[in-house]
């Protein structure tokens, strides 16, 4: 039998540990951005070992953040520190490429997970019931009942629709097309087009890539993994913010919205003002 793989994972959230702890029940695995107290218990999981030569690198979703740094649960990783531990030819696993990581590892082989449908609809759960979990801290009312906007029925928003359901929302889907009609009324929830979109709503969720409601501060990165950025309790949860600030959004307290797409195009598509039992977007 020949030698095993040896893998390194690099940076990411909890998901990233799970996920080296898996390969480590068939292959020799190990993990940089983590402390030891992180790794399952007998996993067989090991920290970094700098004396080794790893012949395939494990990555986040998103790899490289507006800094060029591999995001980790303890801290910024330098990319190049990571590539002085592995081969130059090594097999790359990455969530979303960057083209940035091919002048980090020009020799290297790149494999982009996230092309597979089944990985992006497994991690469609995750970060969808991560956004429910922001709203569930950040709400002064009951999500039952309450009137709530989902800004796009992609492998996210339909996650998000099944859960709001079971909480017994009031929920009303933005969609594009008649497509994204229809597909809202397969999950037994409302539409209304995008640029028709007024109205109250106690709640937005966004999933869509591009600005909408003024201008949304925030993206989110790597959920579930949730290290809040908040400014007039507008909730967003990432890596990095855009350039428009907050302030582009009307000025009511206790603002709501949950932004979960990971581009979003720095022209707002609209402006409007929400209010519902006291929450304004």
């Amino acid at each position: 039998m020949g030698e095993k793989h040896k893998i390194l994972s690099v940076g990411g959230d909890m998901r990233s540990v799970y996920c080296a702890a898996r390969l480590a029940t068939e292959y020799d695995t190990s993990i940089l951005g983590f402390d030891a107290e992180d790794i399952p218990h007998g996993s067989g999981l090991h920290i970094c070992d700098a004396s080794k030569k790893y012949d395939t690198l494990l990555l986040p979703v998103i790899p490289l953040d507006s800094d060029g740094m591999i995001p980790a649960e303890n801290g910024s990783i330098d990319p190049e520190e990571a590539a002085l531990l592995v081969d130059s030819r090594a097999e790359i696993f990455v969530g979303r490429m960057d083209a940035r990581l091919r002048d980090i590892f020009p020799d290297a082989r790149f494999t982009d997970y996230l092309s597979r449908e089944d990985v992006c609809l497994k991690n469609a759960v995750p970060t969808a019931e991560g956004a429910v979990m922001i709203a569930l801290s950040e709400l002064p009312v009951t999500l039952s009942g309450l009137k709530i906007l989902i800004v796009g029925m992609g492998r996210i928003g339909t996650a998000l629709t099944e859960i709001l359901k079971g909480f017994g929302a009031d929920v009303t889907t933005a969609v594009r097309n008649e497509g994204g009609a229809a597909r809202a009324r397969l999950h037994g929830v409302k539409s209304v087009r995008t640029e028709e979109i007024g109205g109250e709503w106690g709640l937005i969720f966004n999933t869509v890539p591009m600005m909408i409601f003024g201008g949304s501060p925030h993206i989110v990165a790597e959920p579930p993994k949730f290290a809040q950025n908040t400014s007039d309790r507008i909730i967003g949860t990432g890596s990095k913010c855009n350039s428009f600030a907050s302030s582009i959004v009307t000025a009511a307290r206790n603002k709501i919205t949950v932004i979960l797409s990971m581009n979003i195009d720095k022209t707002a598509a609209m402006t409007i003002n929400v209010t519902n039992n006291g929450i304004g977007l």
